[in-house]
């Protein structure tokens, strides 16, 4: 159904109704067993489809972390980095990805650059979703993981 045909139905609708209409949908949508199995279909890495309210559109982006109730996911796009409920991501168009990268594949001492920057450095510290870099210009970062790349 489009986002007009909705409208058209929903502009016939009492305030009284429209207001039923949205406790049954925000009850069905905050099910903890709906939750369950959405995320139970997404991993990370997995490209997805998922509905932006700002654009009232379709995006697609890539799952960078599973929440309880959220999926942090990546715009191709912009590149902005949002918590998308599950419920607003299109089940049925999902891609296998890349794993994201973590920090088992690292070791302090391992020289990397730093993608999005070109930085080169050295790990100096492995945190739980960072790495502290010093680079070799004699600065730190705290650089995610998946920004990080072997020299």
């Amino acid at each position: 159904m489009s986002n007009n045909e909705i409208l058209n139905q929903l502009n016939t609708m009492a305030p009284i109704d429209l207001y039923k209409a949205n406790v049954a949908i925000q009850k069905r949508l905050n099910d903890p067993a709906l939750l369950k199995r959405s995320k139970a279909q997404l991993q990370e890495g997995n490209i997805v489809q998922f509905f932006s309210g700002q654009c009232e559109c379709m995006r697609e982006g890539t799952i960078f972390e599973l929440f309880q109730k959220y999926a942090g996911v990546e715009d191709h796009d912009t590149k902005e980095r949002w918590k998308i409920p599950y419920y607003a991501i299109d089940l049925h168009h999902i891609k296998k990805g890349e794993k994201p990268t973590h920090a088992i594949q690292f070791k302090v001492g391992d020289k990397v650059l730093f993608k999005r920057q070109g930085v080169n450095g050295m790990i100096a510290k492995l945190n739980k979703k960072t790495a502290t870099v010093l680079s070799f210009d004699g600065n730190e970062y705290l650089i995610p993981y998946r920004s990080l790349e072997k020299m």
